[in-house]
């Protein structure tokens, strides 16, 4: 269902009496302010207490909140474009079972399933039929996600706890074909060009968001060869942070390729590192 708006999904779910999570990944603006307004019960890292909790720190978290707690994260709710995570709906005392639901599904298939991410989560509940929803959402009730342009909600027609299909529907959803070589590239050029400081940027975020996020402000700027995008993708892995900044933002009028030859000039890539 397309058309509705975040808070008045959240007012229907409270009225039935359930709880509210929200899941926000490794770079959403308001996560520590959450983590420091909730009690340890409230929150969890989904990377915890899975074969991947070395990046827990650095991976998803989930928060059962209250409508205080979501003002409080109303910098990144108003932004859903930076594809921070999702919400759902669960019965009281399910949370538990929730976070189970979730972690038994990190890694099942070639490598983490980022369901965190937004638009993964779109791509498969646009092609899962409804009697493969259950054991993809599991606890899950109900579902608020921004896809494109707006808030979309997916209820779960039998809520509950299940296995993992021994063949999930949800990963015989492809990626975007683009978009996967691009990040396959992208990857092997930083593995190739500086594994160190790739391997420290793996250890504190999730990398793949990361390149993510370079991939699309190279877009944004219009940069597309591979010169622009190795630029970009070196300089943001070296500079402090892991993101470049503000300086390098695109002039009015200026093309792709004059924007990419003035920050050549001003912000050079440091020399001697391969």
């Amino acid at each position: 269902m397309s058309g509705h708006d975040l808070w008045q999904w959240t007012a229907a779910q409270r009225a039935l009496g359930r709880e509210i999570v929200l899941l926000l990944d490794g770079e959403a603006s308001t996560r520590r302010e959450l983590m420091a307004a909730l009690g340890s019960d409230r929150w969890s890292a989904l990377y915890s207490q899975t074969p991947a909790a070395q990046l827990a720190s650095a991976g998803p978290i989930a928060f059962r909140v209250g409508d205080g707690e979501l003002r409080l994260a109303g910098a990144d709710l108003s932004a859903p474009q930076t594809h921070w995570g999702w919400l759902a709906s669960v019965a009281p005392g399910d949370w538990e079972a929730w976070l189970s639901h979730w972690r038994a599904r990190l890694m099942v298939g070639p490598g983490l399933y980022r369901f965190h991410d937004n638009r993964v989560l779109a791509r498969a509940l646009d092609v899962l039929a409804p009697a493969e929803l259950p054991a993809y959402l599991g606890p899950t009730i109900s579902l608020c996600y921004w896809q494109t342009e707006g808030w979309r909600v997916v209820d779960n027609p039998a809520p509950g706890s299940y296995p993992v299909p021994s063949e999930p529907a949800w990963l015989r959803v492809p990626a975007p074909a683009a978009e996967v070589t691009l990040l396959v590239n992208a990857d092997r050029y930083l593995v190739r060009h500086d594994y160190e400081r790739y391997l420290q940027l793996a250890s504190e975020q999730d990398h793949e968001a990361w390149l993510g996020r370079q991939l699309e402000q190279a877009k944004a700027w219009g940069w597309e060869t591979s010169a622009q995008l190795g630029f970009l993708l070196l300089s943001s892995l070296r500079s402090p942070g892991f993101r470049v900044g503000e300086e390098w933002a695109r002039w009015p009028e200026e093309t792709p390729e004059a924007h990419f030859q003035r920050m050549r000039r001003i912000a050079p890539l440091e020399q001697g590192r391969r």
